[in-house]
């Protein structure tokens, strides 16, 4: 898949995860994610590390024939056009840093809070939502919510469950 990848002027490569309730990952979530490749290298034993850049989101429609040993499937993006547009909303930083305070403190997270406070919105609820522990389902979620002010509050939600239900008594409940 990577070479094929590497072959092409666009170097997409479209994510998706398996349903959960499906054990053999032959079932899969129709909406996706589509990432430019851009970086790899190739292991000893002819693996590859790679590393994609999220470009947009868009839903999965028909499998077309296997090629190579990987799924291959054809996507619709018209749904998912905004995802291009820069984004000018801001998000309400003060409850969320303290929430994802919590949160860290509870996982034994360390972090650079300095770098993390500057860090432009978009990039820093993208960013959370790949390293964050979360569960499959709860980046989905995630992945799913439209614009950023709603991917925020998602977001906040899921780090308040988790934190409510590890028992931490220093998050306020509402």
């Amino acid at each position: 898949m990577v070479k094929d990848t590497l072959a092409t002027n666009h170097r997409l490569i479209v994510m998706t995860l398996p349903l959960p309730e499906k054990s053999n990952g032959a079932e899969i979530y129709k909406l996706a994610c589509a990432g430019k490749l851009i970086s790899f290298e190739e292991t000893l034993d002819g693996r590859f590390l790679i590393s994609l850049s999220g470009i947009m989101r868009c839903r999965l429609l028909d499998t077309i024939e296997e090629k190579g040993g990987y799924r291959r499937m054809k996507v619709d993006f018209t749904d998912y056009l905004g995802d291009m547009r820069p984004n000018d909303t801001k998000i309400e930083r003060n409850g969320f840093f303290k929430i994802l305070r919590s949160y860290f403190d509870m996982k034994g997270l360390s972090a650079d809070w300095k770098a993390i406070e500057k860090c432009e919105d978009e990039k820093l609820i993208t960013t959370l939502a790949m390293l964050c522990p979360f569960s499959d389902a709860e980046k989905q979620t995630l992945m799913e919510a439209n614009g950023l002010n709603e991917r925020a509050k998602l977001m906040k939600v899921i780090l308040e469950m988790s934190i409510f239900g590890s028992g931490d008594q220093n998050v306020k409940k509402h």
